[in-house]
């Protein structure tokens, strides 16, 4: 229990019963309200960086029909935008681009059916999401700590003294806020790519 509360490090009192509940009676479920709104943040504040990365992928993945479908309902202005423009720039450069955005249209409409359904895609996809995020604010604490327990008795393996080995169980558990940091860039990076990639396709 020492070794758990060193790994935990912050927030030991809400952890340590949690857990004890979990050992006694073998329950999963535990309300975890930062898990329920920001699971992956959650999960890579307290260095699941697996899961956190998991999570970042898998939400990044049901945003992009959002996008496209934004990008889609912006390209009128788009070209509308590039057909008017009087800036000298685009006295060469305007018919390429106007036909590149009406290519990009005309792609995008013909697969007008599947976009009539986005309406049922965006409430699929808000399911998802609430599903998911039932399950990660119940089963959060959990998963923290089955992992609690692998590293710690990993680290017991170990031959190291105490004082050794508090150090590296506190050092290798608690959180790190720019772990949470580091996944909100991540997430963007990600849309941003995607994003990207469907540009350069209809491009094609």
């Amino acid at each position: 229990m020492k070794d758990v509360a060193n790994f935990v490090s912050r927030n030991v009192l809400y952890y340590l019963p949690r857990f004890q509940r979990f050992h006694q009676w073998k329950s999963r479920i535990s309300v975890n309200f930062p898990c329920l709104f920001f699971p992956q943040l959650y999960f890579a504040n307290r260095k699941m960086w697996p899961l956190a990365l998991i999570l970042v992928g898998v939400f990044s993945l049901l945003q992009l029909p959002a996008m496209v479908e934004t990008f889609r309902a912006e390209l009128p202005n788009m070209i509308y935008m590039a057909k008017h423009s009087e800036e000298s720039l685009w006295t060469t450069l305007q018919p390429q681009m106007v036909e590149m955005l009406q290519g990009m249209q005309d792609k995008l409409d013909a697969t007008n059916r599947f976009w009539e359904f986005s309406p049922m895609w965006a409430a699929i996809l808000g399911q998802l999401l609430s599903r998911y995020s039932w399950l990660g604010s119940g089963l959060g604490n959990w998963l923290y700590y089955r992992f609690v327990l692998k590293k710690v008795h990993r680290i017991r393996e170990q031959d190291l003294s105490e004082a050794v080995r508090n150090a590296y169980l506190r050092s290798q558990g608690g959180t790190n806020g720019w772990l949470i940091l580091g996944m909100i860039a991540l997430e963007y990076v990600l849309l941003l790519l995607m994003m990207s990639v469907v540009i350069v396709v209809l491009m094609l």
